[in-house]
């Protein structure tokens, strides 16, 4: 139960920051770290497509890649 719960929390957070243009209009992703950079948006788009397949994961992850 707690994994479930858990799960939805990180969807929600992941969903949140799946829209690039908002993300940008907050922050600025040209930091190259893994810490703090794009590439730990990327990262976690990349486990999400992972964990919970066929649900877009892997496209987000690729927008923030080609803006970059």
């Amino acid at each position: 139960m707690l994994n479930n719960y858990i799960d939805k929390i990180i969807i929600k957070t992941s969903k949140q920051i799946s829209d690039l243009q908002l993300v940008l209009n907050l922050q600025r992703l040209d930091d190259i770290s893994v810490a703090s950079g794009i590439s730990s948006v990327c990262i976690l788009f990349a486990e999400l497509d992972y964990t919970f397949p066929n649900r877009g994961w892997d496209r987000i992850g690729h927008e923030y890649l080609i803006h970059h």
